[in-house]
């Protein structure tokens, strides 16, 4: 990059000084980068107009090129000051949805978001590829309080002279994977706080399958995504049912009846495999300090949980024999839990400890403390 002199400065537009500085921080210069920063602000203040106008292509604004540049927040909120309408200009995508999609390097990114929501709220309903802003939030992992104030924030919009077929819940909407929110949530391990939050808004999104795509109910999901203990519990407490539930295989369109229960996830050989060809190395020394985790090192601490979740408010004398037809239900494979956890040890570690309990819960002689 040329240096350029004090007069030549001044012709610099704002989309030149959004450039610099974004060059600079991409290579370190923080002091550099600030200075240029320090300038959009001024000559914004003095060239509103220059603000409203969009780059020489004619689609993209002023709004757009901060946030995707990586402007502190101070500058995206003086430009939506200056230009709320921008707020609203979907090229290339709405100033919400890029937001999301460049959190990593926007400073004060949930800031930012909050920011975007009040100027314009309607854009919480719209998203890419037939979905809604919240899913996308939900990708990276956002505080309670973000995910609280979107969801409060689109209940504003409805009111009771729109029909409720033109409404849908936020909490209700599906994507394109007839994906709920909480499904997405669980998917990207969203906080205990957040999956409490939704559970807590409709726990009936506890009983919601992804139609149409794999079948999973929340708390398959959560088994395969490995989430807390603190998820687990609150998926099962809502809905204790899912257990037994198995999730829905499609081949070409057509529904292929079986699949997997939660506990035959756990030993499900395929989703290891993907594991395996990451690279991760099975050693008990790394486990997550999660209490309960899904993955197959500490599979006996969730078969346990899950096992004793499942009997809580049966009597003792019938624990064993509720437990038994738990663990036998048939996956796709007709493998009760015990045979796909011994398929899945042909290829990785499965403790002995874990068969054991297993094999116990086959023949109905394992009782939860």
């Amino acid at each position: 990059m040329n240096y350029q002199s004090d007069d030549d400065e001044e012709d610099e537009t704002i989309y030149d000084l959004i450039k610099n500085a974004d060059f600079y921080r991409s290579n370190g210069n923080t002091s550099m980068a600030d200075n240029c920063w320090e300038n959009v602000i001024l000559r914004s203040k003095e060239k509103k107009e220059e603000v409203k106008q969009k780059h020489q292509s004619g689609l993209l604004t002023i709004l757009s090129m901060t946030i995707t540049h990586h402007a502190p927040y101070n500058v995206v909120e003086m430009i939506s000051r200056i230009h709320p309408e921008a707020c609203r200009d979907d090229y290339p995508s709405l100033p919400l949805y890029l937001a999301i999609v460049h959190m990593d390097g926007l400073p004060e990114w949930e800031k930012v978001v909050e920011l975007l929501m009040m100027y314009y709220p309607e854009a919480i309903k719209y998203g890419e590829s037939n979905t809604t802003i919240l899913h996308k939030l939900l990708e990276h992992q956002p505080s309670v309080h973000l995910v609280r104030s979107m969801v409060e924030c689109h209940r504003l919009l409805i009111t009771d002279e729109v029909s409720e077929s033109q409404n849908t819940p936020l909490l209700l909407t599906k994507d394109e994977n007839d994906q709920i929110p909480l499904h997405v949530a669980v998917e990207f391990q969203a906080s205990d706080d957040v999956i409490g939050y939704l559970l807590s808004e409709y726990p009936n999104a506890a009983r919601c399958s992804r139609e149409g795509h794999d079948g999973c109910l929340p708390l398959h999901i959560a088994i395969i995504s490995e989430c807390t203990g603190v998820t687990l519990s609150a998926l099962v407490r809502t809905y204790p049912e899912a257990l037994t539930i198995p999730n829905v295989e499609y081949m070409s369109n057509e529904i292929k009846e079986g699949g997997e229960t939660p506990l035959h996830l756990i030993f499900n050989r395929d989703i290891f495999d993907e594991k395996k060809m990451k690279n991760v190395r099975w050693n008990t020394k790394k486990m997550r300090t999660n209490l309960i985790n899904s993955s197959l090192l500490s599979a006996e601490g969730t078969c346990k949980y899950l096992l004793s979740y499942h009997v809580r408010s049966t009597k003792r004398t019938q624990k064993a024999n509720k437990i038994k037809e738990l663990v036998n239900i048939p996956n796709a494979k007709g493998h009760t839990v015990l045979q796909s956890a011994l398929e899945c040890a042909k290829v990785f570690p499965v403790p002995e400890s874990i068969l054991i309990l297993l094999r116990r819960a086959t023949e109905g002689t394992y009782t939860p403390y």
